[in-house]
Formats: C-alpha cells, structure tokens, sequence
C-alpha cells in the first residue's frame, strides 16, 4: 500500500488497432469509410490505430495519416497533399474552366462540354 499511487485524472482511451492494405486509389478503408494515404504505399499494408473521433495511419513506426472518424458509409477523406499532383491538377479543373477549354476547341466541342456540365 505504501507504494501506491493515485490513479491518473483522465481514464486512458480504449485504442483499437487494424491493419488495412492500401487500395489503387491511395485510400484504406474502415468500416465502410474509405481515408487518404500517402499515394506512396499504394499497395502495402498499414496498420491503423482507432482512438475515438481519431483514426491514425502508421507504415511501419512512422505516422503517415491523421483522419477524424467518419461514419458516412462509402464516402471519402482525402487529404490532397496524399493525392499525385496529376490527380491535384484535376482539381483544378472547375466547371467554368471546362466550358472555356471547350469553346477554344470549338462551339461544336463547347455545346456538350456545357451541356455535361449542367446535367
């Protein structure tokens, strides 16, 4: 008794760990939510640590990801530094930009250029 001490003021968090691989689109899911990884380790295997609102991505001993939880079944969260740049230059590409790449083309491209655009 004499060795003991008080217990510490806020409770440790319940942590859960899983491993996930890496899909084709850089993302790694988690109960039905798919986040953003480095686009490097496309293809590996990367453990995820679940504490709370706070999903955390390790490869190997280093940190890669830092996500809030999410519970939207099928939705994404990408952080666009985890994105290729050809993939952040796709992002790039607003509606408005499209209709003008098309109307330098021609009216014959901009017509349905705009015509996607607005359905």
């Amino acid at each position: 008794r004499p060795a003991l001490r008080a217990l510490p003021p806020a409770r440790m968090p319940i942590v859960r760990f899983k491993s996930a691989r890496v899909n084709i689109d850089y993302h790694v899911e988690l109960d039905g939510h798919y986040y953003s990884v480095p686009h490097r380790l496309v293809r590996t295997t990367v453990a995820l640590r679940i504490a709370g609102a706070t999903l955390e991505i390790f490869a190997g001993q280093q940190r890669v990801a830092v996500h809030p939880v999410s519970v939207k079944k099928g939705a994404h969260s990408t952080i666009s530094e985890h994105m290729p740049a050809s993939h952040r230059a796709h992002l790039e590409w607003t509606p408005a930009k499209l209709i003008a790449w098309g109307e330098r083309i021609g009216v014959g491209c901009a017509a349905p250029v705009r015509w996607q655009m607005d359905n």
